[in-house]
């Protein structure tokens, strides 16, 4: 299997058709299909196997692994950018969500300054959406505004359709609004792609539908999009675990499936990853820091701000989501780990049915954290097989 590990100076897209090539190291870029990862087992769980994360002469952080996105024909970063905290603040009104509905303020020229350290660090995998405040503006501007060294490195960008964000009369909030209706979809794609500035948007999901939602076949209006150009690929943002098994085995359209998938969180593991796998589905991880608390980075007394929507969380609920994640400190006190948030990010990407993970940024230094990992590899196989104890002990309480 083609490792696809490079030292960090893109030179040529990784486009379709295309050679990868990386400060003079090149490939032949591998027609689409579901290519296996060398992998071992734990009972049903399929993990990477240790001799893909041997290491080379390179240090730490200068290398990215690209993995096959399903049966779509791109290879994208096996750690991708996930712009929800990077597209600012955005306070939202309505039934459905009231408050503070991001992480915060985040300024365009901090928003670019990421993306474009991104880019340079290899990560042509890029996750958004209309509901992320500014995010899909950013990252046209980003893109429009590369340096020259970047200019020819192909991104893909991946937006979703279904929730949005409607501006009110008076002034005041706007309301933050679900909608999967065909000519809500049409609409909600056509203003993505002015956002981003684009024709044609890589791949468009669905924003974690429930059945009711589906009344329409928004999917099938997806499909519509797809042969009209567009959009290049579709799929699913799936609400849990259960609902992506159903979409891969009863209904077969989405190219991409994104699903929650944490320490905290590892549900995927026992049949969605194995059987997206064998179906060519490219799947890919949001959350797999668990909206913060798997990266070590504050306390069950951290005060966070009026803009921040974790300040809705109650302060018991905070205390026990940051117990669970204690519970995963020995892999940094054994030395497996520098960090939590390694450990959480060398998890996920110890799974050979993991195309893509996408932890957000608010900044290029958060995002270096992020993408360094990509250079460790998996974690070894008995502290994967501990973590299985681990999170069964939780399962149990």
């Amino acid at each position: 299997m083609d490792q696809r590990r490079f030292p960090l100076t893109p030179a040529l897209s990784p486009g379709r058709g295309s050679k990868l090539e990386y400060s003079g190291l090149s490939c032949a870029k591998l027609s689409g299909g579901s290519e296996r990862l060398p992998a071992c087992r734990h009972g049903s769980r399929e993990y990477l196997n240790e001799a893909y994360s041997s290491k080379e002469s390179v240090r730490r952080g200068q290398t990215m692994r690209y993995r096959p996105l399903g049966n779509t024909g791109h290879h994208v970063s096996e750690v991708g950018l996930g712009t929800y905290p990077l597209g600012g603040t955005l306070i939202t009104s309505g039934s459905y969500w009231t408050g503070p509905a991001t992480y915060g303020e985040v300024l365009l020229e901090t928003a670019v300054e990421t993306i474009h350290h991104g880019l340079s660090l290899g990560v042509n995998f890029i996750d958004t959406a209309p509901v992320y405040s500014e995010a899909e503006v950013y990252i046209a501007e980003a893109l429009r505004r590369r340096p020259k060294h970047l200019k020819h490195m192909e991104v893909f960008v991946e937006t979703k359709g279904g929730e949005h964000v409607r501006p009110v009369a008076d002034g005041g909030d706007p309301v933050l609004a679900r909608d999967f209706s065909r000519a809500a979809l049409r609409e909600s794609v056509q203003r993505s792609k002015e956002r981003l500035q684009t024709d044609l948007i890589e791949a468009v999901l669905l924003h974690s539908p429930v059945a009711e939602e589906m009344a329409e076949d928004p999917l099938g209006l997806l499909v519509e999009l797809r042969a009209e150009r567009h959009v290049g690929h579709i799929g699913v943002s799936a609400s849990d675990t259960t609902e992506a098994i159903r979409l891969i085995e009863e209904d077969g359209r989405a190219e991409i499936i994104q699903i929650g998938f944490s320490l905290l969180e590892p549900e995927p593991t026992e049949r969605l990853l194995p059987l997206a796998e064998e179906r060519g589905i490219g799947i890919v991880i949001r959350s797999p820091l668990a909206s913060g608390f798997l990266s070590g980075s504050f306390t069950a007394d951290h005060e966070f701000g009026p803009d921040d929507h974790r300040s809705l969380i109650p302060r018991e609920r905070l205390a026990e989501r940051l117990r669970d994640a204690e519970s995963f400190m020995w892999l940094v006190e054994e030395g497996i780990a520098e960090s939590l948030r390694e450990a959480a990010l060398r998890y996920i990407l110890s799974f050979s049915g993991v195309t893509s993970v996408i932890p957000g940024a608010m900044n290029p230094t958060e995002l270096e954290q992020n993408v360094a990992i990509s250079d460790l590899g998996p974690l070894p196989e008995a502290a994967l097989a501990r973590i299985v104890e681990t999170q069964r002990e939780q399962g149990d309480k």
